[in-house]
């Protein structure tokens, strides 16, 4: 039983770990296309 424990808080951590690289691939991307935006003052 502790190997199906530790099994489950293993998942639980990959599960987790997965969610913090989708954030900071989001965020990265996030950046990239700010810095692709071109630079105009107002009304252009």
């Amino acid at each position: 039983m502790q190997r199906i424990a530790d099994l489950e808080a293993c998942a639980q951590r990959v599960a987790e770990l997965e969610e913090r690289v989708d954030f900071a691939e989001r965020m990265l991307g996030q950046q990239r296309d700010a810095e692709q935006l071109p630079r105009g003052g107002a009304g252009s």
